[in-house]
């Protein structure tokens, strides 16, 4: 990737994947891996045919973005594609305002779009851990997808899978 990118993505390498799409299942196919976050919070896939797709949690949408890695990378180097992939301009002010992130971190809504919130608005967004970043909004997501425009939601509930005790592992 190039050092220029570097600002507008989160290193997800020590990441598993499985704990970042836990909350996808309900969208992405277990077959698709992660190769890239966005500083904003979204994740890009390799699906197995080799295509690469981008994952807008805010939007709660996939979508095929290239047909192949070396599409994607050329994507990365076209400075359009990267403005509309990266939101280099969004993240120069969020860091300005919130600060650079740290290890692990990206800036995550507070209030989703899908809730009200708005991509536009810094004020808008907070640091936070990625995986509880995509974990709260593959979530709200998932319990929103069917809902008309406009509904009033008074609610949303953590429905995080959970792990069993160790002590039941076995029974």
């Amino acid at each position: 990737m190039k050092s220029a990118l570097t600002h507008l993505v989160v290193d997800i390498s020590a990441m598993k994947p499985e704990h970042m799409l836990q909350c996808w299942t309900w969208l992405v196919s277990p077959s698709h891996v992660p190769i890239l976050a966005s500083a904003v919070g979204d994740l890009f896939l390799r699906a197995p045919d080799g295509s690469v797709h981008w994952l807008d949690v805010g939007a709660g949408t996939i979508t095929r973005v290239a047909a192949t890695p070396e599409e994607f990378t050329a994507g990365l180097n076209n400075p359009e594609r990267a403005a509309e992939w990266l939101s280099p301009d969004l993240v120069a002010t969020l860091q300005q305002r919130l600060g650079a992130l740290g290890r692990n971190q990206c800036y995550s809504f507070k209030i989703p779009p899908t809730l009200s919130g708005s991509y536009d608005d810094p004020g808008n967004y907070e640091r936070c851990d990625f995986v509880t970043h995509l974990g709260v909004l593959g979530q709200v997501q998932e319990q929103t997808r069917d809902l008309p425009e406009g509904t009033a939601i008074s609610g949303v509930k953590d429905v995080t899978p959970k792990s069993r005790p160790w002590w039941k592992l076995w029974g």
